[in-house]
């Protein structure tokens, strides 16, 4: 191909839906010319999370459903996904050029999780029918997932859910609460975890369901935060009818498809997934930053030290007294790809606890950092998972 205008060959089936070029020079080319005649330059502070009203998120919601829309009909949704789900079937290579050349564009970041962690979950674990059902519908933006992982009862221990889902012939009955979950008000399905053995030992007996969030006996209830936004919700399961079919993998084999999902999370907040920090250069030392805690807070950090290309130091500054001089340390790494990023406050345990995040996406943990001082805990280290 000699212009990115020569677009790409078409669906075997006949349909205008085009594949995209297989070389990665010309689907590079034909990336930024497609980028730059349909998308729009983003908002830098639009991923501001919490910060955002009800309506805001909604609209935000509606528009990348669209855009999504968009892509899929342009043959670049599903860049890395099997061509026989409606994905193009390329390599890490084309998705790699295809975040470069998208970098400052307003992309679908809230069909995120959808794309990046459960439909590569589903493509591992789900039955043929599961993933011609559903993987087309979230390429296109028609159905946005969410997890339902996290408990009231459990916080970050998985395994011990308590929400059951006890077979009755052809059906799974579901009682019990998940929360935390990110959007469930804005969704379409749910990937759930629940205990349908509870004889069994507590990583044994649990299965992951498909689960629509429209479903009789669903409640979403928004979690109102201290800032007015609502991007956190609790979900109650009053004897909701799944289907059998809805299951994921083998029945009470569910710690096995969890433990995949969360590698494919890993995999997202390393930088292989859409994330739209990824081009955010490192800070230089003195600059100051406001940590994004909204109306009331006054949550600032300055640069305490930074070394090139190596590694920074935010302190905070100006917070409540309890969180004042509170350090996060950025490690960075561009020959591996990957940062350590490590907090440190009086109370904690050892400053050993750290994330592994692609370079240059230290604006995220400052939202990790926010989303831990609202929900008033801390996770320990040793419940976290060492990536």
């Amino acid at each position: 191909m000699d212009t990115a205008r020569e677009a790409a060959m078409r669906q075997p089936d006949g349909s205008d839906r085009p594949f995209a070029p297989e070389n990665t020079g010309d689907f590079r080319a034909y990336v930024r010319d497609w980028v730059r005649q349909n998308l729009t330059r983003a908002d830098p502070g639009a991923d501001r999370m919490g910060l955002g009203t009800d309506e805001e998120l909604l609209e935000c919601v509606a528009r990348h459903r669209k855009i999504q829309a968009r892509l899929y009909g342009a043959g670049l949704a599903g860049i890395r996904y099997p061509r026989e789900y409606g994905g193009q079937g390329l390599t890490e290579a084309h998705q790699q050029a295809f975040i470069e050349e998208t970098a400052g564009y307003e992309v679908p970041v809230q069909l995120s999780v959808t794309l990046s962690i459960l439909g590569p979950t589903l493509l591992d674990f789900g039955t043929e029918r599961q993933k011609q059902t559903h993987i087309r519908g979230m390429l296109r933006g028609d159905e946005i997932w969410v997890q339902l992982l996290s408990e009231p009862s459990s916080g970050s221990d998985m395994a011990g859910a308590l929400t059951r889902a006890q077979r009755d012939g052809d059906v799974y009955v579901v009682n019990g609460s998940k929360i935390w979950t990110t959007g469930a008000h804005v969704a379409d399905y749910g990937m759930l975890l629940a205990r349908t053995d509870p004889d069994l030992p507590k990583h044994s007996g649990l299965s992951m369901i498909i689960t629509p969030l429209s479903a009789p006996g669903i409640t979403i209830s928004p979690i109102r935060l201290a800032t007015g936004a609502s991007d956190f919700c609790q979900e109650f399961f009053d004897d909701v009818l799944l289907p059998v079919d809805n299951l994921i993998g083998k029945e009470n084999d569910g710690w096995a498809v969890a433990s995949r999902l969360l590698f494919h999370e890993r995999n997202m907040v390393g930088g292989i997934g859409l994330s739209d920090t990824r081009t955010h250069a490192p800070p230089e030392e003195g600059a100051e930053y406001e940590l994004g805690f909204g109306p009331g807070y006054d949550w600032r950090a300055v640069v305490s030290r930074s070394v090139p290309d190596k590694e920074f130091e935010l302190e905070i500054v100006s917070a409540d007294e309890d969180w004042r001089g509170t350090r996060v340390g950025f490690f960075l790494d561009e020959n591996e790809g990957v940062t350590q990023v490590r907090f440190h406050h009086t109370g904690w345990p050892e400053s050993n606890d750290h994330y592994r995040v692609s370079c240059y996406c230290w604006p995220m943990y400052l939202r990790l950092l926010r989303r831990q001082v609202e929900h008033g805990e801390v996770v320990p280290y040793e419940d976290r998972l060492d990536v």
